[in-house]
């Protein structure tokens, strides 16, 4: 899930840290804090591994938040013009 998340190759991660914990380490309480132990986290991962970060998806994000900011500003503008109208049922106009 956290691959996912940071848009990784789900694949290539899972199998990157396999091999990093096949790699002979049995130790894996002593790596808590270390480089290594640090090194298996998504976020980390995916600056060491650049080439598997799935570019598309975090474009395809930007371009999905621009498009919701987009809809709300508009909605904004509609509600602001509705409030500044003077309705129909107004005597004083």
């Amino acid at each position: 899930m956290t691959a996912h998340r940071h848009n990784l190759d789900v694949y290539a991660y899972v199998k990157g840290v396999a091999d990093l914990l096949l790699s002979g380490s049995r130790d894996y309480e002593s790596m808590r804090g270390s480089r290594d132990y640090e090194s298996m986290r998504a976020e980390n991962w995916a600056v060491s591994h650049p080439e598997h970060v799935r570019q598309y998806r975090i474009q395809e994000a930007r371009y999905s938040a621009g498009r919701k900011q987009t809809r709300r500003d508009e909605r904004r503008r509609e509600s602001l013009r509705h409030e500044k109208s003077p309705t129909e049922s107004d005597p004083s106009v």
